[in-house]
């Protein structure tokens, strides 16, 4: 088998989409409508969209021994996910996430995590020959999950793996629990809120790049290395502004990387859908703009349909919206070493 595993870390869960007319009020319960019900969770995510571009890709995650695990790993599964280092737990229910919105658009989330921790370290030895793993920083809100992202990192740090990580918002002490003092190739997602994202982000991606060079400073190149020089990758901060697009900071540099605009159905999951492309991407060892401009087409794509996982996310979906995407003139190169790649 080559070197090209990709193992996802973290949580998968039941997504409930709920659509209200108002809020409920203290006592006052309201009735909404189910849109949507299916595979979630931030690590499940990831693992299904960089499968359903072509990347071997694995599952390290917990579910409880209840009905609602089978619909948790449907989309994976589908997907063609690697499911075996799935642990099934009696001591506790598996995850589930509710979206409600508004018909106006405003949305509440709310999360139910499993209670049954998280998976057992050893079962790290079940996957041999990896390229990459992904972390969702959610493994740390359950029983355990500190410990795991301590021996996955000591792993990762041993054997010269790739350690990408994604914290929904960037939290400088969990990305140290994330991240072993000694990483290689490593990798941080985060996302920001707020109508100044826009001029945030730069600031943001050159202080989580700093946070990461501390932990090594190899060469500075900004292109993806071979796979012998991946030991020599520099750190990628990657910073998602949803609709805005994202920026990517790499090597005492960065790149504003435009949205690929599309009608917005639900954006639950856009974000895991870029992680997923990104990554399919950086693996492929792409140059990062163009790892960019694949995660924005994915979430994209995500955002137009209900549901985090699902067919919709395919190589010739990227690349009829790639095409067609109005995007200023400096990426067409990317753009063109994107469609390439999609197309092989």
């Amino acid at each position: 088998m080559k070197r090209s595993l990709l193992v996802c870390v973290g949580d998968v869960c039941v997504d409930w989409v709920v659509r209200l007319r108002q809020w409920p009020s203290a006592g006052k319960p309201r009735h909404g409508q189910l849109e949507w019900i299916g595979s979630g969770g931030s690590a499940a995510n990831v693992a299904s969209a960089a499968a359903r571009l072509g990347a071997p890709a694995a599952l390290l995650a917990v579910v409880g021994k209840d009905v609602l695990a089978q619909i948790a790993l449907s989309g994976p599964r589908a997907a063609g996910v690697r499911l075996d280092g799935v642990q099934t737990v009696g001591r506790g229910p598996t995850a589930a996430f509710i979206s409600a919105r508004l018909t106006g658009g405003d949305t509440k989330a709310m999360a139910f995590p499993a209670t049954s921790g998280a998976p057992s370290a050893a079962r790290l030895d079940r996957f041999g020959r990896v390229a990459a793993w992904f972390v969702s920083g959610h493994l740390l809100r359950n029983p355990g999950g500190a410990e795991l992202a301590g021996a996955l990192g000591a792993r990762a740090s041993r054997d010269g793996q790739v350690l990408a990580v994604d914290l929904a918002a960037y939290n400088s002490q969990n990305l140290r629990r994330l991240l072993p003092p000694n990483s290689v190739s490593t990798i941080c997602f985060t996302s920001l809120e707020g109508a100044d994202r826009r001029n945030r982000a730069a600031s943001l991606a050159l202080r989580i790049l700093a946070e990461l060079e501390s932990y090594r400073r190899p060469p500075p190149v900004f292109r993806r290395p071979s796979a012998k020089q991946a030991s020599s990758a520099p750190p990628v901060a990657v910073v998602k502004l949803a609709e805005s697009g994202s920026l990517i900071a790499s090597a005492g540099q960065h790149v504003r990387i435009p949205p690929v605009r599309v009608a917005v159905v639900d954006p639950l999951g856009a974000g895991d859908a870029y992680d997923g492309a990104f990554l399919w991407g950086y693996l492929r060892g792409m140059e990062l703009s163009a790892c960019g401009l694949l995660g924005s087409a994915a979430g994209a794509l995500c955002a137009a349909h209900l549901g985090a996982q699902g067919p919709w996310l395919s190589r010739a979906n990227m690349v009829k919206l790639l095409a067609q995407a109005r995007l200023p003139k400096r990426f067409d190169g990317a753009r063109r070493g994107a469609l390439e790649a999609l197309r092989a």
